[in-house]
C-alpha cells in the first residue's frame, strides 16, 4: 500500500462523478479527495479518477434531475455548459499515466469492478468484506433512498456531496435518454459531442 495524500476525482456532470467520489473516499479515508468537472488550477501530476459518459445520458439527466424546461433553446443552453464543463480534458488527460478512466455505462452494472479498479489504481489492498461493505453502500436503491430524503436539486448532503433528487426516475439507467429527447434533438445532441463520441464512446451507441 502507498499512502496517497491527495486525489482528484474529475468527472463530466452526471456521470457518476459524486458515486465515485465516495468510493474513493471509504477506499482511501486518510486522503484528501478533490471532487471536480474541470481540470482548471489543478495539479494533473496528481493520481486523478475520471469519470464519464455518453453525453446524451449526460443531457437527458440533467434535464430531469434539474428539471429544466425542454425546448430548443434549453437544449442549445446545457450544450454550451457542457462544452464549458471538462468534456475536453477528459479527452486531452485519458492516457496518462497517472489517470484512471472509469465509464458510467461499465460501472453502472458492475460496481464491484469500480471498487476494484481504484483500489488498484490507488494501490490500497480492501479485504473481500470491506469491498462488499463499500458496494452494498453505493447500491442505487440505497443511494435513491438516501438523497430522498433532501430538498430538490439544490439541497446537497455537504459530507458526500449528493444532492436531493440525484437519482432520476429512470435510475440512471444508460440509454435513456431516447425516453428524454425527440429523434431531431438527439441529432443536434450527437452532432455537437461527435469527436469526444468516437474518442471516448466508442462502445456506446449515440443516436437511435
Amino acid at each position: 500500500m502507498r499512502f496517497i495524500r491527495k486525489t482528484i476525482q474529475f468527472g463530466l456532470p452526471r456521470s457518476g462523478s459524486t458515486l465515485i467520489y465516495n468510493i474513493i473516499k471509504d477506499v482511501v479515508p486518510y486522503a484528501r479527495v478533490k471532487k471536480v468537472h474541470d481540470l482548471r488550477r489543478m495539479n494533473r501530476s496528481l493520481p486523478m479518477v475520471c469519470t464519464y459518459r455518453n453525453p446524451l445520458d449526460i443531457m437527458a439527466s440533467l434535464f430531469e434531475s434539474q428539471k429544466i424546461p425542454l425546448d430548443e433553446a434549453s437544449i442549445d443552453h446545457q450544450i454550451v455548459l457542457l462544452n464549458l464543463s471538462g468534456i475536453w480534458d477528459m479527452a486531452l488527460v485519458r492516457e496518462q499515466s497517472n489517470v484512471l478512466m472509469l465509464k458510467y455505462e461499465d460501472f453502472y452494472s458492475d460496481l464491484h469492478s469500480a471498487v476494484t479498479a481504484v483500489s488498484r489504481f490507488l494501490k490500497v489492498d480492501l479485504s473481500n468484506d470491506r469491498q462488499e461493505q463499500i458496494v452494498d453502500r453505493y447500491q442505487i436503491e440505497v443511494v435513491k433512498k438516501r438523497t430522498d430524503t433532501l430538498g430538490g436539486f439544490s439541497e446537497v448532503d455537504k459530507r458526500t456531496k449528493f444532492h436531493g433528487s440525484h437519482v432520476s426516475r429512470f435510475k440512471g439507467q444508460p440509454g435513456y435518454y431516447a425516453e428524454i429527447f425527440s429523434p431531431e434533438q438527439i441529432a443536434t445532441i450527437s452532432r455537437s459531442f461527435y469527436f469526444f463520441m468516437q474518442r471516448l464512446l466508442r462502445h456506446v451507441h449515440c443516436s437511435h
